[in-house]
């Protein structure tokens, strides 16, 4: 939920009651999609700060008898939310009335800097409030990030998002891993030779060192893969 919002009126003092209450409409109705969008994505303690940006003819639109209908025109951008403002009359009119939108939330975040390739563990991320400029989903919980790994360089303080993680390599290729198989209860195992990288879950082929047999078999953790 936001938890706090601030608006930029226009200054002008003079301002006509139509442009007034354009102004109103397109704020509330920006607030409203952006309560939404934050709540989507899993945005916490969202602070925004929004300035309406008017059509230059909006002083001199005439006031209109009914509730404007204001529609989201293009979100792409935080910086320029654009708004489709229409007069409902016969003779009425319509605009496009763009808002900046500058919000911050509590992210999670690199506590250090971070190699590319590095397993995140518990002490490599904290929360903070950080600038958002982007509506993506990022993690809810540091328990989501521990044990994956960066796909690239993260700085201290730079917000976790999905798109810069993935699933951490359990089994190098040339490594030794365990085979452990079991049916009915019984388990057996054998030492292995890993013969592809893999995360948790892949398939990769591996040679039994007792007998020489390659087989396939899924990474279930570090050093450990079932034979499928």
């Amino acid at each position: 939920m936001l938890t706090l919002l601030t608006l930029s009126l226009p200054a002008a003092a003079d301002a006509s009651p139509a442009a007034r209450e354009l102004d109103r409409a397109v704020l509330t109705h920006a607030r409203r999609w952006l309560d939404d969008a934050a709540a989507r994505v899993g945005l916490e303690q969202a602070r925004p700060r929004l300035t309406p940006i008017p059509p230059r003819e909006a002083a001199a639109l005439p006031a209109c008898r009914q509730p404007l209908e204001v529609e989201a025109f293009d979100t792409a951008s935080l910086s320029r939310l654009r708004f489709a403002v229409r007069c409902p009359e016969p003779q009425g009119w319509s605009t496009v009335y763009t808002v900046r939108a500058e919000l911050e939330a509590r992210q999670l975040v690199a506590t250090r800097d971070l190699d590319a390739g590095k397993v995140l563990g518990a002490d490599d991320v904290e929360w903070a409030q950080r600038p958002v400029y982007e509506l993506e989903e990022g993690l809810h919980s540091p328990a989501e990030a521990v044990g994956l790994s960066s796909r690239s360089a993260l700085r201290r303080g730079q917000p976790l998002r999905r798109k810069l993680l993935e699933a951490a390599v359990l089994v190098r290729r040339g490594e030794a891993v365990e085979i452990v198989a079991s049916k009915e209860g019984i388990v057996v195992t054998a030492p292995g030779e890993s013969l592809e990288s893999g995360r948790r879950n892949d398939v990769i082929r591996v040679r039994n060192v007792g007998s020489g047999k390659i087989l396939r078999a899924r990474v279930a953790e570090a050093g450990r893969v079932v034979p499928e």
